[in-house]
């Protein structure tokens, strides 16, 4: 996560998302970084209302807006799966090696998750009191050149993303069945990504 006072901006790193492509670009302009342990990098909009909205408030930067990028569900879990099947991956419980794609999503959408399919949820990263989505510029993954159009307006800077953190390239085909069933029990994560600029 990284907030810009003088760009007026806080980004909300939602995790396999580019966020540490973007945050490799912004840390120059940064006045408060949150970076490395990912419960700091990934801080979400709600913890990021409790804790430091109303340290930045006291502050006279009351004013500040979130920005933040959303990807499209089923390609957000494939991201997670590929990631997970490195095989230098720390935690084995964690693992998705041998897995196939339609398993990890069978499992991630099971009442008690194994741990491989606990990965969290992009709506809830994005979620207020108030409405589903509070985030004030939320912009699709595959949209990134609106995105970074967007960032460097903001910051009167040409910002180019440099790509990182990749995960091997794995096949990830869904059956239409799961993809179904993602569908209708996240819903929400579907709508707030087609409502996305």
């Amino acid at each position: 996560m990284m907030i810009s006072t003088k760009a007026n901006i806080a980004f909300l790193a939602m995790p396999r998302a580019a966020s540490t492509s973007v945050e490799q670009a912004l840390l120059p302009f940064a006045d408060i970084a949150f970076k490395g342990f990912p419960r700091f990098k990934h801080i979400n909009l709600s913890i990021y209302n409790l804790r430091l909205r109303p340290f930045l408030t006291a502050n006279n930067f009351e004013t500040i807006e979130t920005t933040a990028l959303f990807r499209e569900p089923v390609s957000w879990l494939a991201s997670w799966y590929r990631y997970r099947s490195d095989p230098k991956i720390k935690l084995k419980r964690n693992s998705t090696a041998g897995l196939s794609f339609n398993e990890f999503v069978t499992a991630y959408l099971m009442e008690d998750l194994p741990d491989f399919a606990k990965v969290g949820q992009q709506s809830k990263f994005v979620a207020n009191k108030e409405s589903a989505c509070g985030i004030d510029h939320l912009y699709k993954f595959d949209n990134l050149e609106g995105f970074r159009a967007f960032l460097s307006a903001r910051f009167l800077s040409d910002f180019q993303f440099e790509q990182a953190n990749m995960s091997a390239k794995i096949k990830t085909d869904l059956s239409p069945e799961l993809q179904k069933e993602l569908e209708t029990r996240f819903s929400s994560d579907f709508d707030i990504y087609e409502s996305a600029l």
